[in-house]
């Protein structure tokens, strides 16, 4: 976790000043010390220390939120402390003295404290085996645990699953974006993407899933490393219900897929670990890598990010899209394959 000191020359300062005091006031902690924790996509993040004690402050970005409701990030504080509370290794959320678990600045805008978690942040080529397995066991435990949370939040506004009608409408849009201009790589998805929504109807893969609350963005920038464990899963403002797939197979596309092949090892550590609750095999690896089409074409695959610099995170997400869309029909023997030519 890359910190930077606050000093006076930061256009922040003002901001970051109000924010302890309103901490001061809504969780009678008095701060001695708080630093920007580096590469907050979302919000914005502080690290702040109070009697050698150590939180994590995040304020929500409202402006990312508009068109859904900040009802989304706060309901995800509280399904993260749901799962902490069942003693699923995420960071426990702090309540203000009111007993609430966000509270709201000066400015208006909504802030939690949670635990600070030690440890590291690894790149997917850095996790051993091990750790996969352990993150495999977690997420299902998550996912176990999410299907009663769900069943107490059942509104469907918490819902982010996408229809036929959204997906031809995404296809439609990439469909008139082509131009003279357009990289061969987009071209190669408008030309398959409606063979592919066609395949989607014919399966049911939409009807047929369960969905329940699921983290929604299981990277391994969300997974906290100690020596060769797991220490915890953070950052749950994405979550939404949707399918518990979504999860595995963005997961193991960011630890497993090098861009051309599928790494055995680390897909059968993960499934090892996974097991553990529920049971999944190489037909459920091939849906996840589905419902993460469907649930991410729309972001990754547009003409327009063909156009501009992307960071290295970008553009993996693309690249892996591009790959689920050229193998759509041949998942199950592309992945078959790189199992068994590793075995």
């Amino acid at each position: 976790m890359k910190t930077i000191e606050v000093n006076k020359n930061l256009k922040e300062f003002n901001d970051i000043n109000n924010l302890c005091n309103s901490i001061n006031r809504s969780y009678q902690i008095k701060i001695d010390n708080i630093s920007i924790i580096d590469g907050g996509f979302l919000h914005k993040k502080y690290l702040i220390t109070s009697k050698s004690v150590k939180y994590v402050v995040k304020v929500l970005n409202n402006i990312k939120f508009q068109d859904v409701s900040i009802d989304f990030p706060i309901n995800a504080i509280k399904y993260q402390n749901y799962l902490q509370k069942n003693r699923v290794l995420v960071p426990g959320v702090i309540p203000n003295i009111q007993g609430e678990l966000y509270s709201i600045n000066q400015k208006g805008e909504y802030y939690f404290l949670q635990e600070c978690i030690d440890g590291n942040i690894l790149e997917s080529n850095q996790l051993t085996l091990n750790q996969i397995k352990l993150v495999g066991e977690n997420i299902a435990q998550i996912h176990l645990i999410s299907s009663e949370f769900t069943k107490m939040n059942n509104n469907k506004k918490y819902k982010k699953i996408k229809n036929y009608k959204i997906l031809q409408e995404e296809a439609q849009k990439r469909e008139v974006e082509i131009n003279d201009s357009s990289t061969e790589k987009i071209k190669m998805v408008v030309e398959k993407q409606n063979e592919i929504i066609e395949d989607i109807k014919k399966l049911g893969l939409i009807e047929e899933l369960d969905y329940s609350y699921i983290h929604n963005d299981l990277t391994v920038d969300n997974i906290i490393i100690e020596g060769d464990s797991l220490k915890s899963i953070v950052d749950f403002e994405m979550s939404r219900v949707n399918s518990p797939l979504q999860d595995v197979g963005r997961f193991l596309l960011t630890i497993s897929f090098d861009g051309k092949n599928f790494n055995n090892e680390k897909i059968k550590a993960f499934i090892k670990g996974y097991n553990k609750f529920y049971n999944i095999g190489l037909e459920d690896i091939v849906k996840a890598l589905q419902i993460v089409w469907i649930n991410e074409s729309g972001i990754w695959l547009t003409d327009k990010l063909y156009h501009i610099y992307n960071p290295p995170k970008v553009q993996k997400f693309m690249s892996e899209l591009e790959w689920i869309t050229d193998n759509w029909f041949v998942l199950k023997e592309k992945l078959e394959s790189d199992i068994n030519e590793k075995k």
